[in-house]
């Protein structure tokens, strides 16, 4: 009986347990429903929004640090700085610049080289504008013009853009290389007053800056900064680096940062309009007409007139009078030749020949004495057994003037004349006059994994950057 007791004490204890902890749970439940609505309703009082924008913004300036900071290029996640300095001359270099952030898309200017955007123009440049590798504008800055370098013909396109609020505009510009184009497309942008003319590529009073690079092959975008003042109209010249018809048909887009400028009707290009000032100076020709004013001394001839009008009153008074004024009248208009002085040698003295004295022998000087970096490229990264590759010595700016010699080194584990050879003489490579490069050309013999660098070394007649362009590196490689 006993134990019957505690068998029944004992399942009303673990039944009243049981019932214990429902009740809890169904107590619970409620409770914290109502906790998590309270924290959604205090999250909305705040007016608290999901961490996108802070994800973004960090996540932004995570991008510009890494860009901007050098240590990216070396770890090899960004191009060198060999790489963004452009060589147009060689066609089959690598991208020039750095990738940079995409801004966003506000306004998209679309243009195809060699025909004329609206409201803007296209034509050829004689000559180009150096590229020194980095943009040479920032916003609220002044420009710094690199100088001119290449002889065109230079496919260009010109685009006019407005400031048309009351207060200056720092303004990103990004250059975009979307397909097609003849030969080698390798294009740069530059910005100008408006308005642009040929002439102006030369004119640093008109330079208002760019990134300094173009675009390459294979292309990247490039992108520059700087100030557009209030109410100001600028141009966009973009330009093929390399010589005509390279680029012609190059569909391309202009990426600006600036609503403002997307929001304008089509710019009226007075750019002509300034040319016809020149037909004023057609108004400074007219003074030739005062010298002809000197027939004046015909006027002479009125007095001769007078003269036969008397005569003709007094016809019965005595006729030999009137033979003797009319004597004395030829007389005096015989004389009118004085005129004839007036043709005075004064023109004679005009021979301009001293314009000649301007045509100094001084601007050649200036050319030969340009100074001339060496760099090396080569034509592909790596080859089999077999195969040819070649170090592409080169010079900026160029043609070289007169034959110039660079010289070399060579390294890596790679050996010379068993795992490879060179032509040429070794050490050194001529670059011919009037020619921008010269190769050396590597030969593989071996199929093995190795690699050989050329290094380039000081000399006479031209100077190296420092930088990574001083050095090229070819890859001797397995099947």
């Amino acid at each position: 009986m006993k134990n019957q007791a505690d068998l029944k004490i004992k399942a009303h204890l673990i039944r009243g347990a049981f019932y214990l902890l429902l009740l809890m749970a169904v107590c619970a439940i409620p409770f914290a429903l109502g906790q998590r609505s309270a924290i959604k309703q205090g999250v909305a009082n705040a007016g608290l929004k999901p961490d996108v924008n802070l994800v973004s913004s960090t996540r932004t300036a995570a991008i510009d640090t890494a860009l901007t900071s050098t240590g990216a290029a070396a770890n090899g996640l960004l191009p060198s700085s060999a790489e963004s300095t452009s060589r147009s001359d060689v066609p089959f270099l690598k991208p020039q610049q750095l990738p940079l952030p995409k801004y966003p898309s506000v306004c998209t200017l679309n243009g195809t080289l060699g025909t004329a955007p609206p409201g803007g123009d296209t034509g050829n440049l004689a000559t180009r504008i150096f590229r020194p590798g980095a943009p040479t504008v920032m916003c609220g800055g002044s420009p710094t013009f690199p100088g001119n370098t290449g002889a065109g013909p230079f496919i260009y396109n010109v685009h006019y853009i407005t400031n048309n609020t009351g207060s200056p505009l720092c303004t990103t510009v990004t250059l975009h290389y979307v397909s097609g184009g003849t030969a080698t497309v390798n294009m740069q942008l530059s910005a100008f007053m408006a308005p642009f003319a040929a002439v102006d590529i030369t004119n640093s009073a008109r330079y208002l800056g760019d990134a300094g690079v173009s675009t390459g092959n294979p292309p990247v975008d490039t992108t520059f900064q700087l100030t557009v003042p209030a109410n100001t109209q600028i141009a966009l010249v973009v330009f093929n680096v390399n010589v005509s018809p390279a680029g012609q048909g190059a569909v391309y887009q202009i990426i600006l940062d600036q609503d403002t400028y997307c929001q304008q009707g089509s710019p009226t290009p007075t750019a002509t309009s300034t040319p016809s000032a020149t037909g004023t100076a057609s108004a400074t020709p007219t003074a030739t007409r005062t010298p002809t004013v000197t027939p004046t001394a015909t006027a002479t001839p009125t007095a001769t007139a007078t003269a036969t009008a008397t005569a003709t009153r007094t016809p019965t008074a005595a006729p030999t009078a009137t033979a003797t004024a009319i004597a004395t009248a030829t007389a005096t208009a015989t004389f009118t030749p004085m005129p004839s002085p007036t043709p005075t040698s004064t023109p004679t003295p005009t021979p301009t020949p001293v314009p000649s004295a301007t045509p100094t022998v001084t601007p050649t000087p200036t050319a030969t004495v340009a100074a001339q970096e060496a760099y090396v490229t080569v034509s592909r990264n790596s080859v089999r057994k077999g195969q040819n590759a070649a170090f592409i010595v080169a010079l900026d700016p160029g043609p070289a003037a007169q034959p110039i010699t660079v010289f070399y080194s060579m390294s890596g584990s790679a050996r010379l004349g068993t795992d490879y050879t060179l032509t040429g003489t070794p050490g050194q490579v001529t670059i011919p006059a009037g020619a921008f490069s010269a190769s050396v050309i590597l030969h593989a013999l071996k199929n093995v994994n190795r690699s050989a660098t050329m290094t380039l070394l000081p000399g006479p007649g031209y100077f190296l950057s420092g930088f990574d362009d001083d050095v090229a590196t070819i890859r001797i490689r397995k099947k």
